[in-house]
């Protein structure tokens, strides 16, 4: 019976690759190239059913290398090859769902997990109460499919301490490629500031996006390399990825992206204050006081920015001095612009806002005379609100932004619970190193958003998902006691 079985499997191992192996002959007699694509479409099915996980980590590493494509026809924009792919396995997530009906309700009681849960229902109910129902419902699906399968379905298969290593090593090296190609093509400019908006192209539209991604991976290639033997790395690849560290802090100076230094600088803060004991509840305190202080002393705080003349320049020290430039700086006073016109929005809407992906259609009547600067628009053609928070609050009301922080805030929590109380060395230091890669963007998201783009989507997401699998499947909590000499990963 095992040799007719391993027969019948040579014989179909056979045929379907004749099969592919006919599509260019014939693509080629009848004139029809795209036919081309057949097999390797038929590839990609059949490796996405046989190896869900794989299919997912591959995509991940494919992320940084996709090109936006901005009309591939009906004015839909797609990022290839990533998006269609990330359909496709969404839809067969979903038929999985219905088919085999499998779901582990020991998750949905974890904090992350609640908040995410939460903070998509409430994305639906903003999406069907929007204005623009059409622009909502497309935004509310595409970040169903960034958390399906980067979130729940990569928390489902992160039981097996071998994945962690796979999906960070997937993505490091797809990073590593765009990085390169980006420093090299810098390098033949001069590392020009003027050069450093589109050098990454065409991975990158932007480079606000691209160092946004690149800081996520900065404390993990330091987890990896400066705390290898925890995770079973060898020392040529710990070196390697020293090397790699340097790469992508290279990477972060020549983008010229401020508000990218600027969380560098507060994830190294954040990094030292839990070394050095600090609890999430002392932090959250801090958080709270800082608020009401700028709150309380607002114009005080804003007069005294207001003296500084320095806009954006050449120099890296009077590129860094411009970032608290409200006076004269274009990109600053235009970022005021746009988080006045959210809380303007948020007054008319408080409750439900504008609907998802909105603002940049229904901002313009709300910006105030005094606020229009050199850049300003009316057309709803140029950007955002410059904020995931005032973004949130404006077309998800406040409740929708305090849902977004719940979710934020409670991955810093479970991270630094990790790092203080969980038992095996490589726990804490995986979690710890992801909770920073994630706070770089939680900062960084104070002036700019893009977790609707799948170059900031996908790391996110997975981000989270390791972070809960970690205290889920691997926590293994003891009593707070900090030894980064325990038990190493296993295979």
């Amino acid at each position: 019976m095992e040799k007719l079985n391993s027969y019948i499997n040579t014989r179909w191992f056979i045929l379907i690759g004749t099969l592919i192996g006919l599509f260019p002959v014939v693509s080629f007699v009848i004139g029809v190239p795209e036919l081309i694509l057949v097999p390797l479409g038929l590839i990609v099915i059949w490796f996405a059913f046989t190896y869900p996980l794989y299919y997912v980590i591959l995509m991940s590493a494919l992320v940084p290398l996709s090109i936006q494509v901005d009309d591939v026809g009906g004015g839909l924009g797609l990022s290839l090859p990533t998006e269609p792919l990330m359909i496709f396995f969404f839809g067969l997530l979903i038929l999985r769902f219905f088919i085999i009906g499998e779901l582990n309700l020991q998750i949905f009681k974890h904090p992350i997990v609640l908040f995410v849960l939460a903070y998509l229902l409430w994305y639906l109910v903003t999406t069907l109460t929007s204005s623009m129902f059409s622009v909502s419902i497309k935004s509310f699906i595409a970040r169903c499919w960034f958390v399906s399968i980067f979130f729940f379905f990569l928390l489902g298969n992160l039981k097996d301490k071998k994945v962690f290593k796979q999906l960070l090593f997937a993505m490091l090296i797809g990073g590593t490629m765009m990085v390169l190609y980006t420093l090299v093509r810098h390098a033949g400019e001069g590392f020009v500031r003027m050069h450093s908006y589109t050098i990454m192209r065409p991975f990158f539209n932007d480079h606000g996006i691209y160092a946004a991604y690149i800081a996520f991976f900065v404390p993990v290639i330091f987890a990896f390399s400066f705390y290898g033997n925890r995770f079973k790395i060898s020392m040529f690849w710990r070196v390697v990825l020293a090397g790699v560290l340097v790469l992508f802090l290279l990477g972060i100076l020549f983008s010229y992206t401020r508000a990218t230094w600027v969380s560098i600088v507060a994830m190294l803060a954040l990094g030292f204050l839990i070394k050095i004991g600090v609890t999430f509840k002392q932090i959250l305190i801090t958080l709270f006081i800082a608020i009401s202080l700028f709150m309380w002393k607002s114009e005080n705080i804003l007069y005294e920015l207001s003296r500084n003349k320095q806009d954006s320049a050449e120099q890296l020290e009077d590129h860094v001095k411009s970032v608290t430039n409200i006076s004269t700086d274009p990109s600053n006073l235009e970022r005021i612009n746009r988080w006045k016109s959210a809380v303007e929005m948020t007054k008319e809407k408080p409750i439900f806002g504008f609907g998802p992906y909105t603002y940049t259609f229904q901002y313009a009547p709300f910006q105030r005379p005094q606020d229009i600067t050199l850049i300003s628009t009316h057309a709803g053609t140029l950007g955002n609100a410059h904020s995931e928070y005032f973004m949130a609050m404006s077309e998800m009301g406040i409740p929708g932004l305090l849902l977004l922080m719940g979710v934020f805030l409670s991955s810093v929590y479970i991270g630094i619970k990790l790092y203080i109380n969980a038992k095996q060395a490589w726990v804490k230091i995986l979690a710890i190193s992801i909770t920073l890669g994630l706070f770089t963007y939680y900062f960084h998201g104070l002036l700019n958003n893009y977790s609707e783009y799948d170059k900031i989507g996908v790391p996110l997401w997975s981000f989270l998902a390791i972070l809960t699998a970690l205290d889920l499947y691997h926590a293994n909590y003891s009593k707070p006691k900090l030894d980064i000499h325990a038990e190493p990963i296993s295979e």
